[in-house]
Order: structure tokens, then C-alpha cells, then sequence
């Protein structure tokens, strides 16, 4: 019994250092894991503003055409895009991102568009509402740089088309450059009764990185839903846009 008692003794002395170094190791991966989740639960805000293009792509009997609002080939209709942004980390980096943000395309075309159907100028407003998961990488030990990336859907809707027509350089017989001020009434476009559709529904991924409280983002968007620009082929809008956020972070 009692040489039982020295090896139990013996036993629970070798055990003891390990048994700490495994506590030790409990707490450290324990509070580190609470340090990151705590960043990454961060709630925050963005103020954004930056540039937005899209075009429509079309693929027939083999060839993709890829064409901006009025079937010009290889060009895109530009426009800017503000809107305010939310992000909200959930478990370990992984959580989403939502916001509402407002574009506005413009689009002028060359004097023959003009002389053909009278307009220079089309104008559009849409809304644009993202709805992504993503998760946060911070690079450094110090988290000065968080670097997002992300993907889901996202919805567009053309709320109203403008074609008009205003002052634009003419040359007249001598060569001179001249500014005419001849208008046409304004016009309405109806998505109802055209092509391309007024609604758009996207696939989207993207990549944000952060600095501090300035934030750039950038995003592509591949169109889900036909536009109806050939009747034997299906039309699709793609998207990109780089924007810059001001971020803000409500837990600090």
C-alpha cells in the first residue's frame, strides 16, 4: 500500500507542470479567440460615393457582344453611386454586409444620334440595394488594415430614364464651331414598352480594403435576368464599381 501511494505521489508531481501548461495554453487561445471575435464583431457604417459602369452582354452563335445602353459595341454607360453601407461581423470574421445607395448614369451621344432621332442626352436614375456575407481579415497584429472580401446578390431598379436634348458645338459651312441652343421636349424613357429591362437581379463579389476609417471597395456583378435586347439570344447587365467609404465604427 504504501509503495502504491509513493507512485500515485510520483505520478501526480510529473502531472502537475502539464496539466498547467495546458490551462495556461486554455486561457491564451481562449482570450485571443474573445480578442478577434470582438474585432470582428465590429458594427459598422459607411458613407460612400464612387464611380459605377455597366453594359449589356449577349452571346449569338458563338460571338459575345458586349454593348452599352443604345447597342454601341465595347462601351459602357458610366455613371456615380453614394449611398450609405452597414457591416456586421456575427462569428469569427464571418458576418454581412447591406446597404441603399443611389446611381446616376449619363450618357451623350454624337451629333449623328442627334440629326437621326433629335437627342444628345440620356440620363438615368436607379436604386441599388447589395446583400452580401463576407468575412474580415486583418493582415497585421495591430489590425490597422482589414481586408474584406465578399459576395452575393445584389438588386438594381432603373427608377426613371431621361432623353432630352441641350446646347452642343455644330460646325458650320465655314468650319467654325458654333453653339446652338435648339431644344427638344423631354422625353420619358418606358422600360415597360423597351428594352433593357428597368430591374436588374445580380450575382456579385467583391474585395474591400480598409484603412483606419477610409475604406475601398470594388465590385463586379454578373446579370441573372434577361433584358430581352434579341429576341433569339438571352441579354444580361453586368455592373462594376469602385467606390471610397468614410467608416464608421459604433463600438469605439
Amino acid at each position: 500500500m504504501k509503495n502504491f501511494f509513493l507512485t500515485a505521489a510520483t505520478l501526480l508531481a510529473m502531472l502537475m507542470p502539464t496539466a498547467a501548461s495546458a490551462q495556461e495554453a486554455t486561457y491564451q487561445s481562449e482570450y485571443s479567440g474573445f480578442k478577434h471575435t470582438y474585432e470582428a464583431k465590429d458594427l459598422l457604417f459607411n458613407i460612400t460615393g464612387g464611380w459605377v459602369a455597366k453594359e449589356w452582354r449577349t452571346t449569338i452563335n458563338g460571338e459575345t457582344l458586349h454593348e452599352d445602353f443604345w447597342g454601341n459595341p465595347d462601351k459602357m454607360l458610366h455613371g456615380m453611386q453614394v449611398g450609405l453601407s452597414v457591416s456586421k461581423g456575427l462569428f469569427h470574421g464571418l458576418g454581412f454586409r447591406a446597404g441603399l445607395y443611389y446611381e446616376w448614369y449619363l450618357h451623350f451621344f454624337n451629333s449623328q444620334m442627334k440629326e437621326d432621332y433629335g437627342f444628345n442626352r440620356f440620363s438615368e436614375h436607379c436604386l441599388y440595394i447589395p446583400l452580401h456575407a463576407m468575412i474580415r481579415m486583418y493582415p497585421f497584429s495591430n489590425k490597422s488594415i482589414c481586408v474584406t472580401p465578399f459576395g452575393g446578390i445584389g438588386f438594381n431598379w432603373a427608377i426613371v430614364g431621361k432623353l432630352k436634348s441641350g446646347p452642343m458645338a455644330v460646325t458650320d459651312k465655314y468650319g467654325r464651331n458654333t453653339i446652338t441652343g435648339r431644344q427638344y421636349p423631354l422625353e420619358i424613357f418606358d422600360y415597360n414598352n423597351h428594352t433593357p429591362h428597368h430591374w436588374n437581379v445580380q450575382a456579385e463579389a467583391g474585395l474591400a480594403i480598409r484603412i483606419k476609417r477610409a475604406e475601398v471597395a470594388f465590385t463586379y456583378s454578373w446579370g441573372l435576368n434577361h433584358h430581352r435586347l434579341y429576341d433569339e439570344a438571352f441579354s444580361r447587365q453586368n455592373k462594376l464599381n469602385v467606390n471610397l467609404s468614410y467608416v464608421i465604427d459604433r463600438e469605439r
